[in-house]
């Protein structure tokens, strides 16, 4: 699962569903736009009106221990999450927050990778590493050259650290970059393959 690092360091799930296919996916969100100061327990004590809260984590940058400004709450009842989703508004520590329904995968294999294109060729990379650091470690930023035009392409494969930076990356429909939007779309491609 993508972003089952953020609940099962601890060992699996705790509500006793278990089971495969991303059925224990249905009880979770994903919480953004959090107050930086904001911990685990609060969030946990907020959602805890909706619901049994089974796991909670705000997300933290591992070298800093500061929060990435979003996190994972995972209900006993998938119920709670529409409960959730029905608020038109939800307000933690003075800020809104933006809580959504966290997409579950199917299988084991974690998504690392994704393709970016629609990007300006001339688009310095530092510009690009900055944006995507934004929502997790980078390990690797391919941005393949065109020899025939003596240009890099419009396009780039950005390997991540954790999966749980796919799934935030995911949580914005659009991103723009340098003033233009681009596009993204899962690899299929383990990162082990990424340097080929």
């Amino acid at each position: 699962m993508s972003y089952e690092d953020g609940f099962n360091r601890r060992g699996g799930s705790r509500d006793g569903r278990g089971g495969g296919g991303g059925s224990g996916d249905a009880g979770k969100i994903f919480v953004g736009g959090l107050n930086r100061e904001t911990t685990d327990d609060e969030l946990k004590n907020y959602f805890a009106s909706f619901g049994v809260v089974t796991e909670c984590v705000v997300k933290r940058d591992p070298n800093t221990g500061a929060s990435r400004g979003f996190g994972f709450v995972s209900f006993s009842d998938p119920v709670a999450v529409d409960h959730v989703l029905a608020e038109s508004a939800h307000v933690l520590r003075g800020k809104n927050i933006d809580p959504k329904r966290a997409k579950a995968r199917t299988g084991n294999e974690e998504c690392t990778k994704v393709f970016v294109g629609g990007l300006d060729p001339n688009l310095d990379e530092m510009e690009i590493r900055e944006y995507f650091n934004r929502f997790g470690k980078i390990e690797t930023l391919e941005l393949p050259f065109d020899r025939e035009k003596n240009q890099r392409r419009g396009f780039c494969f950005i390997s991540f650290e954790s999966s749980d930076a796919v799934e935030t990356l995911c949580m914005n429909a659009k991103h723009n970059i340098g003033g233009k939007e681009v596009s993204y779309t899962f690899c299929t491609l383990r990162h082990s393959l990424a340097n080929k």
